[in-house]
């Protein structure tokens, strides 16, 4: 175990230097010697996919997936690579193979229903009130519940969610907005000035910054 502790952690090394090419073949010596470690099979995805091997990774994964078809590790890693890359049906199916193995995944079940929102599926509520009843105080969690009711009409009922999630991450400017949202859509609009107002101050760089001059605007 020793030995291939080592192997690993000098492969990190290597990596953090984008020595890719080192990096890998340290993890496949880890991994001859312990062919069934999660982390480091996903390490050596990550290591060929960065390293220019997109092609390598992508066998790399199937392989893997074949021979440990239970394997959660490696398909949330995988999902939340296709989620960054806006290859939702792609991240989806992982999720949902996840979800199937692991019904409890609080993650899975958000991001699950995060992507289906944005794809229309209508089970996509289903799986944020899951993810919400197993994980009652995650500000994420409340804010992906949220929005979908928004989203769907049913904003009275979607705002408590949005409220109790800027509550319990203040500083998380993306939420505030969805908070802002919600107050707008219920005719809120003194209330919504001031999310608002206090975001256009914000020197952070979040995702939707650049829809609060034209809600301001519309108020």
């Amino acid at each position: 175990v020793t030995v291939r502790v080592g192997f690993a952690l000098e492969g990190d090394v290597h990596f953090a230097q984008r020595r890719y090419g080192d990096a890998e073949r340290l993890y496949r010596e880890a991994l001859r010697r312990d062919p069934d470690n999660e982390v480091l099979a996903v390490k050596l995805h990550g290591t060929l996919a960065v390293g220019g091997k997109s092609a390598d990774a992508e066998a790399w994964s199937r392989k893997w997936l074949a021979e440990h078809p239970k394997d959660v590790g490696m398909r949330m890693h995988l999902a939340g690579r296709d989620l960054g890359a806006k290859n939702l049906k792609a991240a989806a199916a992982h999720y949902r193979t996840v979800v199937d193995l692991q019904p409890n995944n609080a993650v899975a079940l958000n991001d699950l229903a995060w992507i289906a929102g944005e794809l229309g599926d209508p089970k996509a509520l289903g799986y944020a009130e899951r993810a919400v009843k197993l994980a009652p105080n995650n500000a994420a969690f409340l804010d992906t519940y949220g929005m979908l009711l928004v989203n769907k009409g049913e904003a009275e009922r979607g705002l408590p969610f949005l409220e109790r999630a800027r509550k319990l991450a203040p500083a998380h400017s993306e939420l505030r907005l969805n908070y802002a949202k919600a107050l707008i859509k219920l005719g809120r609009k003194d209330e919504a000035r001031k999310e608002l107002d206090a975001l256009q101050g914000s020197k952070e760089n979040f995702r939707g910054k650049d829809q609060v001059a034209g809600l301001l605007k519309g108020l």
